[in-house]
Protein backbone atom coordinates (compact mmCIF):
# COMPACT_ATOMS: atom_id res chain seq x y z
CA UNK A 1 0.00 0.00 0.00
CA UNK A 2 1.47 3.12 -1.08
CA UNK A 3 1.10 6.44 1.43
CA UNK A 4 -0.12 9.57 0.75
CA UNK A 5 2.08 12.32 1.01
CA UNK A 6 0.74 16.10 1.81
CA UNK A 7 2.55 18.37 -0.74
CA UNK A 8 1.99 21.31 -2.92
CA UNK A 9 -0.35 20.67 -5.84
CA UNK A 10 2.06 22.04 -9.43
CA UNK A 11 -0.69 21.08 -11.33
CA UNK A 12 -4.36 21.97 -9.64
CA UNK A 13 -2.56 25.50 -8.43
CA UNK A 14 -4.49 29.24 -8.24
CA UNK A 15 -1.81 30.61 -5.62
CA UNK A 16 0.45 28.21 -4.17
CA UNK A 17 -0.91 25.07 -4.81
CA UNK A 18 -1.62 24.77 -1.20
CA UNK A 19 -5.96 24.13 -1.89
CA UNK A 20 -4.75 22.09 -4.65
CA UNK A 21 -2.55 19.18 -2.27
CA UNK A 22 -4.73 19.29 0.23
CA UNK A 23 -7.80 18.37 -2.08
CA UNK A 24 -5.71 15.17 -3.63
CA UNK A 25 -4.64 14.59 -0.15
CA UNK A 26 -7.95 13.94 1.33
CA UNK A 27 -9.26 13.52 -2.37
CA UNK A 28 -11.61 15.98 -1.86
CA UNK A 29 -12.56 19.20 -4.04
CA UNK A 30 -9.93 21.84 -3.27
CA UNK A 31 -13.01 24.57 -3.85
CA UNK A 32 -13.56 23.67 -0.69
CA UNK A 33 -10.67 24.03 0.93
CA UNK A 34 -10.25 27.36 -0.78
CA UNK A 35 -13.47 28.71 0.62
CA UNK A 36 -12.32 27.57 4.25
CA UNK A 37 -9.49 29.63 4.23
CA UNK A 38 -11.72 33.04 2.15
CA UNK A 39 -13.71 32.13 5.55
CA UNK A 40 -10.99 32.16 8.18
CA UNK A 41 -9.48 35.18 6.54
CA UNK A 42 -12.29 37.35 6.35
CA UNK A 43 -13.52 35.92 9.90
CA UNK A 44 -10.51 35.95 12.15
CA UNK A 45 -8.00 36.89 9.85
CA UNK A 46 -5.79 33.60 10.25
CA UNK A 47 -6.38 31.79 7.25
CA UNK A 48 -3.74 33.95 5.10
CA UNK A 49 -1.16 33.71 8.25
CA UNK A 50 -2.17 29.82 7.85
CA UNK A 51 -1.51 29.69 4.09
CA UNK A 52 1.53 31.68 4.21
CA UNK A 53 2.76 28.87 6.81
CA UNK A 54 1.89 25.95 4.70
CA UNK A 55 2.95 27.50 1.78
CA UNK A 56 6.86 27.53 3.06
CA UNK A 57 6.11 24.18 5.20
CA UNK A 58 4.74 22.17 3.09
CA UNK A 59 6.89 20.77 0.28
CA UNK A 60 6.19 20.94 -3.62
CA UNK A 61 5.16 17.69 -5.37
CA UNK A 62 7.56 16.20 -7.86
CA UNK A 63 5.35 16.47 -10.81
CA UNK A 64 7.07 18.45 -13.45
CA UNK A 65 4.85 20.92 -15.67
CA UNK A 66 7.39 22.41 -17.62
CA UNK A 67 6.52 19.96 -20.69
CA UNK A 68 5.03 22.21 -23.32
CA UNK A 69 2.81 19.29 -24.73
CA UNK A 70 0.95 19.25 -20.96
CA UNK A 71 0.22 23.32 -21.29
CA UNK A 72 -3.25 23.45 -21.58
CA UNK A 73 -3.58 27.02 -23.41
CA UNK A 74 -3.29 26.86 -27.03
CA UNK A 75 0.01 27.55 -29.03
CA UNK A 76 -1.09 29.95 -31.12
CA UNK A 77 2.95 30.31 -32.76
CA UNK A 78 2.49 26.97 -34.30
CA UNK A 79 0.90 28.13 -37.18
CA UNK A 80 3.19 31.15 -37.89
CA UNK A 81 6.11 27.72 -37.83
CA UNK A 82 4.23 25.95 -40.32
CA UNK A 83 5.48 26.15 -43.86
CA UNK A 84 2.03 26.23 -45.22
CA UNK A 85 1.29 28.62 -47.84
CA UNK A 86 -1.81 30.13 -48.71
CA UNK A 87 -2.94 30.77 -52.17
CA UNK A 88 -4.24 33.94 -52.80
CA UNK A 89 -7.91 34.23 -53.75
CA UNK A 90 -9.07 36.38 -57.18
CA UNK A 91 -12.70 37.84 -56.75
CA UNK A 92 -12.88 35.99 -60.33
CA UNK A 93 -12.13 32.18 -58.94
CA UNK A 94 -15.24 32.76 -56.97
CA UNK A 95 -17.93 33.90 -58.91
CA UNK A 96 -18.00 30.19 -60.72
Amino acid sequence: MATKKLTRSSENKVIGGICGGLGEYFDIDPVIFRLIFIVLLLCAGGGGLLYLIMLFVIPMDNKTTNNPSDDKRPNYNKAADSDTSFEEVKPEDTAK
